[in-house]
C-alpha cells in the first residue's frame, strides 16, 4: 500500500532534500509561515487559501534586504554564467533591492516587489524536485475557484498563490518550519564563496536573518 506524504512531509522534504542553488525555496516556505503565523484564525475550510504574492514579496523584501547591501553584500545563491562567459547574479532581483537600499522611495519599492513577485514563481514551480509538484500555477483571485479563501486584503487583480487546507494548516501548526528553513539558509550560504574567496559565518548570516544563535 502506498502511503501519501502529508502537506508537512512536503514542505520538509522541500527543506531538507530539493536541490537549491539558492535560497528561493527557503525563503518561499519562511514567508508562507510568517503569513500563517499572521493569519492564524484564517478559516480555510475545505476550499483553501489564495495567497497574493505581492504579500509574499512584502516578507521577501525585509528578508533579504540585509543581503542586498551594495557596500557589504552577502551572496546567498551560487552564481551562474551565461554563454558569452558573462556572470550571472546570485539572485535576480539583487540590483532592484541594493537600488531600492540606496534610494528607498515608492517607485523603488514598487520595482523591488515586482521583481520579488517574478522570481518567487520559480520556487513555487520547482518545489518537490519537479514542475508544479507541490503548488498550482499562480494565478489571478478572480479566476479561482468560488470556495478558494482569499487572505485578508486580497484584490480581484492578486496574482495568488494557491494552498490547499492541509498544506495551510501544516503552516499553522508547526511555526518549526521557519527555524528548519534558517539552519538549511545557514548552511547554503556558508558554502557559498563570497568577495575574495572569503566564506561566511553562521553567526553574521543569523545576524542579517535577525536571529540569535
Amino acid at each position: 500500500m502506498t502511503i501519501m506524504p502529508t502537506a508537512l512531509d512536503e514542505f520538509r522534504s522541500i527543506i531538507l532534500f530539493d536541490r537549491k542553488n539558492n535560497t528561493y525555496k527557503l525563503a518561499l516556505i519562511m514567508s508562507l509561515v510568517e503569513l500563517a503565523r499572521e493569519h492564524q484564525d484564517t478559516d480555510v475550510g475545505r476550499g483553501g487559501v489564495a495567497i497574493p504574492l505581492r504579500l509574499l514579496a512584502e516578507h521577501w523584501l525585509t528578508l533579504y534586504q540585509p543581503f542586498c547591501q551594495s557596500n557589504s553584500p552577502i551572496l546567498v545563491g551560487r552564481s551562474g554564467r551565461k554563454a558569452n562567459g558573462v556572470h550571472t547574479a546570485d539572485v535576480s532581483f539583487r540590483t532592484d533591492l541594493e537600488t531600492y537600499n540606496q534610494s528607498p522611495s515608492p517607485e523603488s519599492r514598487q520595482r523591488a516587489i515586482k521583481s520579488l513577485c517574478r522570481t518567487m514563481e520559480m520556487p513555487i514551480q520547482y518545489a518537490g524536485g519537479g514542475q508544479w509538484k507541490v503548488f498550482a500555477v499562480p494565478q489571478r483571485y478572480s479566476k479561482m475557484p468560488m470556495k478558494m479563501l482569499g487572505l485578508a486584503g486580497t484584490r480581484d487583480d492578486d496574482r495568488c498563490l494557491q494552498l490547499s487546507g492541509p498544506q495551510w494548516i501544516a503552516l499553522v501548526q508547526h511555526e518549526d518550519l521557519y527555524n528548519l528553513c534558517v539552519q538549511a539558509w545557514c548552511s547554503l550560504v556558508t558554502s557559498i564563496p563570497q568577495a575574495e574567496g572569503k566564506s561566511m559565518s553562521e553567526k553574521e548570516i543569523l545576524k542579517r536573518l535577525k536571529r540569535t544563535a
